[in-house]
C-alpha cells in the first residue's frame, strides 16, 4: 500500500508518537541494518517492498481479500485462506514481544510491522481478490499521477493521491527523502486532539480493516457500484 510516500510518511509519524523509551529501542533496532539505503525507521518502512526472499516469502501478507457481498469484517480471521494482514500483524508484534527473539529478527519484524499499519489503512489493500484490489481497473485523468494517459486504480491509492496532498501541502522535491519526512512532519502537526484520542482508544486491526473497506466501498471513491449490497463494476456490470 502506498508508495515509499505514503509508507515513509506513516512511519514518521508514527516514530513521532512514540515514548521515549520506544523511540530509543527502535533507533538501536535501525542501527543494525546493513541495506545502506536505510537509516531510519521511516525509510525502514518501505523494505518490504523491495526484491529479495525474505520479502517474497511474505507476499501474500500485504492485503485482506473479502467478499464482495461484505459490509463489515466481523473478525480479524483471513477469509479463505491463512495469511493476510491480521496475521502478519499479529506476527510481528509477538516477534517484537517476546524476549527469546534476537535482535535481528526484531529488527525484520519492526521493518514489516511499519508497513503492514501502512497497507491496512489504503483502502484498496482491504478488497476483492477477482481485480486485484484495483490492480485490474484503469483509470484517466487523476490528480497527482505523473503517468499520461491511463493508470491502474490501485496505483491511485499508492501513489497519485498522497502526491497530490503533498503538492497541496507545498511539499516540493517529491520523491526525495527529505520530502517524504517533511509530507509526514506536515500530517503528525495537523492531528487533532480528539482524533489521537479517539484512535488511542480503538487500535486494533479489525478496526482499521473496516475503515478501510467502508472507504473502498464508498460511491464517491468510484470503485464499485453498490447492487443489493454487492460491490459491482458498474451499474451495467
Amino acid at each position: 500500500a502506498f508508495g515509499a510516500d505514503g509508507h515513509e510518511a506513516v512511519c514518521e509519524i508514527a516514530y513521532r508518537e512514540l515514548s521515549p523509551g520506544a523511540k530509543e529501542r527502535v533507533n538501536f533496532l535501525i542501527a543494525l541494518e546493513t541495506d545502506d539505503r536505510i537509516r531510519t525507521f521511516r525509510e525502514s518502512c518501505v523494505w518490504p517492498d523491495f526484491r529479495g526472499p525474505a520479502q517474497r516469502a511474505r507476499r501474500p501478507e500485504h492485503y485482506i481479500n473479502v467478499p464482495r457481498s461484505w459490509i463489515v469484517i466481523g473478525d480479524p480471521d483471513c477469509h479463505e485462506t491463512d495469511r493476510c494482514l491480521f496475521t502478519a500483524i499479529a506476527h510481528d508484534v509477538a516477534v517484537l514481544s517476546a524476549r527469546e527473539t534476537s535482535d535481528g529478527q526484531k529488527l525484520a519484524a519492526l521493518k514489516f510491522l511499519g508497513h503492514w499499519v501502512g497497507d491496512i489503512h489504503q483502502p484498496l489493500h482491504v478488497a476483492y481478490e477477482d481485480d486485484r484490489g484495483g490492480n485490474d481497473i484503469l483509470v484517466a485523468g487523476v490528480k497527482g499521477c505523473a503517468r499520461k494517459g491511463e493508470t491502474r486504480l490501485h496505483a491511485v491509492w499508492d501513489t497519485c493521491i498522497p502526491r497530490d496532498i503533498m503538492q497541496e501541502l507545498g511539499v516540493t522535491g517529491a520523491g526525495s527523502g527529505d520530502a517524504r519526512e517533511a509530507f509526514g512532519k506536515l500530517l503528525h502537526a495537523r492531528i487533532a486532539p480528539d482524533r489521537r484520542q479517539a484512535w488511542l482508544a480503538s487500535p486494533a486491526p479489525l478496526d482499521w480493516a473496516n475503515e478501510s473497506l467502508s472507504i473502498a466501498r464508498r460511491a464517491d471513491v468510484g470503485y464499485c457500484f453498490l447492487q443489493g449490497g454487492e460491490c459491482v463494476y458498474s451499474e451495467e456490470s
